[in-house]
């Protein structure tokens, strides 16, 4: 019974390797309808559904010269887990309104605002390449989270910022998120040499600490 369960998943793992390999290895396919360019979808929490199914509503993909061609440009646009779900329901999918359902009950949670909210007040800039990425993730989040006041807004933003920086956009009190990234942009360019310092110096303690 072991060596045939054993056996049952080995078959599994093997076909999704085969699925994988056969989207890595797919040829690069046109990415653009009608002027317009096509982002990608991967089915990460981080990678906004609503963006990626708007670029099709720039035409009318009901008509039905346009319909086969859309959905086969839309669909050579998705990656990763994304490309793998519909490799295993494309024979379900048949135009780009179906598309959409199948893929917002698959990769959006049902609890997908609590989702968002945890993700925002995890994000930390020292775990980014720089402030410009720390920003880019923040404004990737909280485009998509709703009924969230601007105070609150400016609060999750604040609290992951360097320390420097952080007190910096505290201190002029800002009223709106737009204030407040411009703020620590300015801060962050009038200062770069005392927060490198600074980063190095944290860095430097967390090699000592893990090293005793």
């Amino acid at each position: 019974m072991a060596a045939q369960v054993l056996a049952e998943v080995s078959s599994v793992l093997r076909k999704q390797q085969e699925l994988m390999e056969k989207i890595e290895n797919r040829p690069p396919t046109e990415r653009r309808v009608e002027g317009i360019t096509m982002p990608h979808y991967g089915g990460s929490l981080g990678e906004s559904l609503e963006l990626f199914l708007d670029q099709a509503r720039h035409i009318d993909y009901t008509h039905e010269d346009n319909r086969k061609r859309v959905l086969a440009i839309m669909v050579s646009n998705l990656t990763g887990q994304a490309a793998v779900w519909y490799i295993t329901q494309q024979h379900e999918i048949t135009d780009i309104t179906a598309l959409a359902a199948a893929l917002r009950r698959e990769f959006i949670p049902t609890d997908l605002q609590e989702c968002l909210r945890d993700s925002l007040y995890q994000l930390k800039q020292r775990e980014c390449r720089d402030l410009a990425e720390y920003v880019t993730k923040y404004r990737q989040f909280i485009s998509r989270v709703k009924d969230m006041g601007e105070l609150d807004k400016i609060t999750l933003f604040t609290r992951g910022l360097v320390s420097q920086t952080r007190a910096e956009v505290v201190y002029r009190r800002c009223s709106t998120v737009h204030q407040a990234i411009n703020v620590a942009m300015e801060y962050e360019r009038a200062h770069p040499i005392q927060l490198h310092r600074s980063r190095g110096t944290s860095r430097s303690a967390f090699q000592r600490t893990n090293n005793h």
